[in-house]
């Protein structure tokens, strides 16, 4: 989806600034206990009087000036960045001008932020081990930090590109939401703190720390429940539209239609750069490396093959290639267009117009220095839903595979490599 690039980088923008936890020694999301009055002994219950400044914070339990200087710094650096605003507005309604300014701006504001807060967070951790009148206020004031930089990022709005569509808005919205949760965690960590330790004080002042830190804890832990149900509410329709564009999948085994190796989905980029340097492994070697053409899964023709594997033109037969990630061997020849018809072909072949079946087979092939298959055990998926293929199905579909031509064993000894194969009328 063309939103993708862009929140990979929103994420990786945010990263540059990971949190510190220097405030937030506990575990983030722990429940603290349900209280918003002070306990001072058991005869005398103080309520804070609802007196706070424009930032939402209390009174100081002591005055500022008497307090230490590392924590004067963090304080003023906290009000700071609570009274910083967000990213900067952005210029254009195009792709293009999106794209300028996560960027430029964006990346700009976020780093600067990012150094802002760690800056913040150093000196108000500083004063952990201090006295409940420092380190109770300064882990407020952490989560209050990170809430204000959560609250920003989420509220970026939706470039006009992908506003027209509730769906694409939607997972840009989740983007925001995962580039944001860290953040939010680290707040939840730092609030919980200070409620804990504000709860232990028998001085009055601290009351009002107790209540504002119980709020924004609940308040945290409130968004973070609605982002999982955001996410899951996604998902599902993400998934609905799936199956309307693709349609349910092929009666079968489930592993049969999951995103294979013969889609795109499948990651050939990773798989490649997990495999041995060709380079090398070709000078062990007379006959040339397999070629990009031959390595390169087939393409899909509608969305219902980029799901459940293509189908065969000339006839009719879906196939799926599943493998997993070798370094010693790349498997994508298996799924290349020239391999992937003669599969499709057995099948027409050897099972009748009118048996409605799918075959599941399991092949263990073992390829030589060269990257020759010399041998091909086939295997039936164990599975009711799926048939057995037949000595001449199985015959020919050892044929196709002994066919594929692999690279040259980076190591110089023969390789193997697993792969399922589903095929079906479709």
């Amino acid at each position: 989806m063309p939103y993708a690039g862009t929140m990979l980088r929103l994420s990786l923008v945010v990263a540059l600034a990971a949190p510190l936890h220097a405030c937030a020694s506990s575990a983030p999301g722990t429940t603290t206990p349900a209280r918003n009055e002070l306990v001072v002994d058991e005869a005398l219950v103080v309520t804070a009087a609802p007196v706070r400044d424009a930032h939402g914070l209390p009174p100081l339990p002591q005055p500022l000036a008497a307090t230490s200087d590392v924590f004067q710094r963090g304080h003023g650096k906290a009000i700071a960045l609570l009274e910083a605003g967000g990213p900067p507005a952005l210029g254009g309604v195009d792709e293009a001008a999106y794209e300028t300014w996560t960027r430029g701006p964006f990346t700009e504001w976020m780093e600067a932020r990012g150094a802002q807060t760690k800056a913040a967070v150093a000196d108000l951790g500083a004063v952990q081990q201090g006295p409940a009148s420092e380190h109770v206020v300064a882990a407020a004031l952490v989560g209050m930090i990170y809430t204000r930089l959560t609250d920003q990022l989420v509220a970026i709005p939706a470039p006009a590109h992908l506003a027209s569509d509730p769906l694409l808005t939607k997972h840009y919205r989740k983007g925001l939401d995962d580039a944001s949760d860290e953040w939010r965690k680290a707040a939840q960590g730092a609030f919980f703190h200070c409620a804990k330790h504000a709860a232990l004080q028998t001085e009055a002042s601290f009351g009002m720390w107790l209540e504002l830190c119980h709020e924004r804890l609940a308040a945290l832990q409130a968004q973070g429940k609605e982002a999982e149900q955001r996410a899951a509410q996604l998902a599902a329709e993400t998934e609905a539209a799936r199956l309307k564009a693709a349609g349910a999948p092929p009666p079968g085994p489930e592993i049969c239609w999951k995103p294979h190796l013969s889609r795109p989905s499948g990651d050939l980029g990773a798989v490649m750069a997990a495999d041995a340097d060709r380079s090398s492994a070709g000078k062990l070697c007379a006959l040339p490396a397999v070629d990009d053409a031959a390595r390169t899964p087939v393409a899909p023709a509608t969305a219902r093959d980029a799901q459940y594997g293509v189908r065969d033109a000339d006839s009719g037969v879906r196939v799926s290639v599943a493998t997993e990630p070798l370094p010693s061997m790349d498997l994508h020849p298996l799924a290349a267009a020239a391999p992937h018809a003669a599969y499709a072909a057995c099948f027409a072949r050897h099972v009748k117009d009118d048996e409605a079946v799918t075959v599941a087979v399991h092949a263990r092939l073992t390829a030589d220095d060269r990257g020759h298959v010399k041998d091909v055990t086939i295997s039936s998926e164990p599975s009711d839903q799926a048939a057995a293929p037949g000595r001449a199905l199985e015959r020919c579909l050892q044929k196709a595979l002994q066919a594929v031509r692999f690279d040259c064993s980076p190591s110089g000894q023969p390789t193997q490599g697993k792969a399922l194969l589903c095929l079906r009328r479709d």
